[in-house]
């Protein structure tokens, strides 16, 4: 299993990333968004984390989706996520700050 950092991005005081407690890797999908993390609403923009395993079906229910974010939005996201890392307000990162 990837590290709890992996999985979440960095560490968030107090809170225990499920899929990293023991045994729990295999056998969980991490689903977030920006519209949540980022306060992004409406950008109908989200991720799953999982092993192969897992995210296959996901992958084969993809084709079946409604919606589809806008090429610009996926690309804002793309270089947000990133920059999540770095200081913010005070910090050591955004998801600190949360």
């Amino acid at each position: 299993p990837p590290p709890k950092e992996e999985l979440m991005g960095t560490s968030c005081p107090g809170h225990v990333h499920f899929a990293s407690l023991p045994n729990m890797w295999d056998r969980t999908i991490t689903v977030s968004s920006a519209g949540k993390t980022f306060s992004a609403t409406g950008w109908q923009v989200g991720w799953c984390i999982a092993p192969s395993h897992l995210i296959a079906p996901v992958h084969q229910l993809l084709p079946y989706v409604q919606f589809c974010a806008s090429t610009v939005i996926q690309e804002a996201l793309a270089r947000t996520l990133p920059r999540a890392d770095e200081p913010f307000e005070g910090y050591n990162n955004y998801y600190e700050y949360l």
